[in-house]
């Protein structure tokens, strides 16, 4: 089949869902079909490729505004939206130009829908947030579309109850490249680089500290750590992610007795990922107490697959979209937000070392269901026929 790939999102960037979309169009041509990428924010297909560590190369078509030479405020102010307003028509354009080189269009924007269901083509969407307010003409535009691809059940509930019900609406998570877990540096080789004694417990998070304008509940994650040293637990703790700016913000908010025991590492390469994950006794993933609809609906991070392909043992705040992807014989829940659940938890994992190592062998062999190839069969044999 070929594959029209339409997003707005930048290629390459440090943004987890710029990864998703080079991993959806490499799993894709792994399946056997060939993908185009339109963009109106691209570097070339070889530098996707390479900083992405991609297996196959990408194909990539930059469209609409291109960069400018000046530095006019005004530009500066509305750049993105006269961008994005630029993409749309040109991607109208050329779509409606080349529509017998293509078989289907592969969206992750709904903002895209009205110029692509008038292309002619079959859509699938992958919808990975509601809008603020779930509007009849929003389910109108879903409707041009063949299929929807949510990444949660309370995605997928929340729109059949706005009246979704007349094309088919699939669950599908975010996946996983087992094979970057295959291979790791010495684990001694990675703890020695980070300063880590042996016999000393490692507790890692590696991920984004915001995520879609949130709190990712670092300070939580802060206060559980200060509370085990408080106890006495000897420890190290490593922070990798971004963006610079919180990570230095965060970082000026470590409790003085607690800064010896943690590093923060600032952004990391994604090669580097699995073997910092590889090389850690406990791997945090917070989350703060929050009933905004993203955490309930839509939180499905690509570092939950992560940690799960690592084999090692992780806690994961109980909040429903997780559930999607384990439960209790997979990992160890405790309630999100919750400096002292978390401190318990971490606790409860050192105190049972085999339990826990019993727990992430079989979220090791779980996550193989997640594989980024195995989800796009799934994707394109819903849309039948």
């Amino acid at each position: 089949m070929r594959i029209a790939y339409c997003t707005t999102l930048r290629l390459p960037s440090d943004r987890a869902r710029s990864y998703q979309v080079a991993k959806v169009a490499e799993a894709l041509q792994e399946n056997g079909h060939s993908v185009h990428i339109f963009t109106p924010w691209a570097d070339d297909g070889e530098t996707v490729t390479s900083v992405y560590g991609l297996s196959t190369p990408l194909s990539i078509e930059r469209l609409g505004m291109r960069k400018p030479g000046g530095a006019d405020a005004f530009f500066r102010l509305f750049r993105g939206m006269l961008t994005i307003g630029a993409f749309r028509r040109a991607l109208k354009r050329t779509l409606t130009d080349r529509r017998n080189a293509f078989d289907l269009i592969y969206t992750n924007t709904p903002e895209l829908l009205p110029e692509l269901g008038r292309i002619g083509l079959p859509v699938i969407l992958e919808l990975r947030h509601m809008p603020k307010r779930l509007s009849a003409r929003f389910i109108t535009s879903l409707k041009r579309c063949r299929l929807v691809v949510v990444l949660t059940s309370a995605l997928r509930q929340a729109l059949v109850d706005g009246g979704l019900v007349d094309i088919p609406v699939i669950v599908e998570s975010d996946g996983v490249d087992l094979q970057d877990f295959e291979t790791t540096a010495p684990i001694d080789q990675t703890r020695a680089s980070l300063g880590v004694r042996s016999g000393v417990p490692l507790l890692t998070f590696v991920g984004t500290l915001m995520v879609e304008g949130h709190s990712r509940g670092i300070p939580e994650m802060l206060v559980a750590l200060d509370i085990l040293r408080k106890r006495g637990l000897a420890f190290r703790s490593v922070i990798a992610g971004g963006p610079p700016d919180v990570a230095e913000r965060l970082n000026a908010t470590v409790p003085d007795g607690l800064t010896p025991m943690l590093t923060f590492l600032g952004l990391i390469s994604r090669l580097q990922v699995p073997s910092l994950l590889a090389a850690s006794d406990v791997l945090l993933f917070p989350a703060p107490d929050s009933d905004h609809p993203f955490f309930l609906q839509s939180f499905s991070p690509l570092q939950l697959f992560e940690y799960l392909a690592s084999g090692r043992p992780s806690l994961v705040p109980d909040l429903p979209p997780l559930r999607d992807i384990a439960d209790e014989s997979l990992v160890t829940f405790y309630p999100s937000g919750s400096s002292e659940g978390l401190a318990k938890a971490i606790r409860l994992v050192l105190d049972d070392p085999e339990g826990a190592r019993k727990k992430a062998g079989l979220a090791r062999a779980h996550i193989a269901q997640f594989s980024w190839q195995r989800r796009m069969e799934r994707v394109v044999g819903a849309m039948g026929g």
